[in-house]
């Protein structure tokens, strides 16, 4: 095969213009999550790495990918490539890859030792940190992953030291500067009401500032305040830490905000709530929204009123045993 000048071939490199290339040879596989660190592969000549993300990619920004040359890419130079192709489609035989896709990189291999590249998965991605890490304008979204990649001969007549040898890949995680916050609520039966409800009878405030109510909030590390304010239910405040590409999971209880009943009786007299006696002929209790029953008994005399209350609300009760006089004809 003709080879390519050496400024042309890079040219093509970074900006990623060559067409679809076919891979085939024993399959190899790397996942890699956010939460994983970095993932190593070994790989010989013509094996296709299969890379592809995990559960978190939301997380990554980018990955930076190592390249360990073995000592005799040096005694040739040029003669073997790293390719990295993507998206991809992907046959399994038996153990062989065959991957086909449009070219994102295609590097000549000029001499043994580490080379690093840096494949962007978000718009939000840092510009790669030295001039050393090579880094192709075309972005892949998480959603177009795995990609494959694979060290591939471009001349005939391949060393047996260098057809033999073997490359150390290794795959890191670039994070964005942002974890995860996912909230539920709980009533106080113990069950979880739905996170999407377009009305739950709550505003949420994230340090200060009103959010929709949503599965999940994507926040710098660090640490925020959480504000749950409501007429229905206690008002709930509490501080959370938030980790670069985690997810921190917080649950808020969902507490009735009681009405609050002060009353005043007669002296001796017996005052009871929805059948349960009260402690005196003056206090206060708490009730939770809704219709209630007071029942007053004043020796053999007896008055019972049904009240209604909402929540979080306060209110003043005077019972009075009237007493009417009436002329008799």
């Amino acid at each position: 095969m003709r080879r390519l000048p050496g400024l042309l071939m890079l040219a093509l490199a970074l900006h990623g213009t060559l067409a679809a290339e076919t891979l085939r040879g024993p399959r190899v596989e790397l996942r890699v999550d956010a939460a994983s660190g970095p993932q190593t592969a070994v790989l010989g000549v013509e094996s296709v790495l299969l890379v592809s993300l995990g559960d978190n990619a939301r997380f990554i920004a980018a990955l930076e990918i190592e390249l360990s040359s073995p000592a005799p890419v040096g005694d040739l130079a040029g003669a073997v490539h790293l390719t990295v192709i993507a998206p991809i489609n992907e046959t399994d035989r038996s153990g062989i890859a065959e991957a086909v896709g449009d070219v994102l990189l295609a590097q000549p291999l000029v001499r043994a030792g580490r080379t690093f590249y840096q494949i962007r998965v978000s718009n939000d991605a840092p510009a790669a940190g030295s001039a050393a890490i090579m880094q192709p304008s075309r972005i892949v979204p998480a959603g177009q992953f795995p990609i494959a990649l694979s060290v591939i001969p471009r001349m005939k007549g391949l060393s047996p030291a260098l057809r033999d040898a073997d490359f150390q890949v290794t795959v890191r995680p670039v994070l964005l500067n942002i974890g995860s916050l996912r909230v539920t609520y709980q009533l106080e039966d113990g069950t979880f009401i739905s996170d999407t409800l377009r009305a739950p009878g709550f505003t949420l405030a994230i340090n200060g500032a009103d959010v929709t109510v949503a599965e999940e909030y994507l926040l710098p590390p660090g640490l925020h305040r959480v504000v749950l304010s409501s007429r229905q239910y206690i008002d709930h405040a509490v501080t959370v830490g938030v980790e670069q590409g985690r997810e921190t999971r917080l649950t808020i209880p969902l507490q009735i905000a009681l009405a609050r009943v002060a009353y005043t009786a007669p002296r001796d007299a017996q005052v009871y709530l929805n059948g349960t006696p009260l402690d005196g002929a003056r206090g206060d209790f708490t009730v939770p929204p809704g219709e209630h029953t007071i029942v007053v008994l004043v020796g053999d005399y007896s008055i019972t009123r049904r009240f209604r209350v909402d929540e979080g609300r306060r209110y003043s009760m005077s019972i009075l045993i009237d007493i009417a006089v009436e002329e008799i004809k």
